[in-house]
């Protein structure tokens, strides 16, 4: 696998590992950046959808359902794989990461939607993970039951 450059992605963003056939349950990774006060149609999948973002709010809307992350860097999570929309809130360009996980009906039940922002202050930093080096500062926000498919954390 090659290095990725999100820059190289351009003025939008795309697919982080574009051209490469998923070995996991991981259907897609992408970066996206979202303009002020502009939206992004996302088509039906048979995923469940999650979105990390450097900014917000952020709102995603479909349908019969609405919801906004909160203020700062946030999440969305939707089980469901309806399409929808996602629609930048802030004055300032934002950078999305979408994930898509596949789902196959067996995974844990859980609520359709789920948002928040992150707390900077609830972080815990560590050394060396996953053989890196330096220090990461990380937190899980969500946890297995949280999830329909085989996602085990955000």
């Amino acid at each position: 696998m090659q290095h990725v450059r999100l820059d190289a992605l351009g003025p939008t963003g795309g697919p982080i590992f574009a051209g490469l056939r998923p070995q996991t349950p991981w259907a897609a990774f992408d970066c996206w950046i979202l303009a002020p006060g502009k939206t992004r149609s996302v088509a039906d999948s048979a995923c469940e959808q999650g979105y990390v973002f450097t900014d917000g709010p952020i709102e995603w809307i479909a349908p019969q359902q609405r919801i906004a992350s909160g203020q700062g860097a946030g999440f969305i999570v939707e089980s469901t794989g309806c399409a929808h929309k996602l629609k930048n809130l802030t004055a300032r360009p934002v950078t999305v990461l979408r994930v898509c996980v596949a789902t196959d009906g067996t995974g844990a039940q859980s609520a359709a939607l789920k948002a928040g922002a992150f707390d900077a202050q609830a972080l815990t930093w560590r050394d060396a993970i996953h053989g890196g080096c330096g220090q990461i500062a990380t937190r899980h926000v969500l946890s297995p039951d949280d999830f329909f498919s085989d996602w085990t954390f955000l």
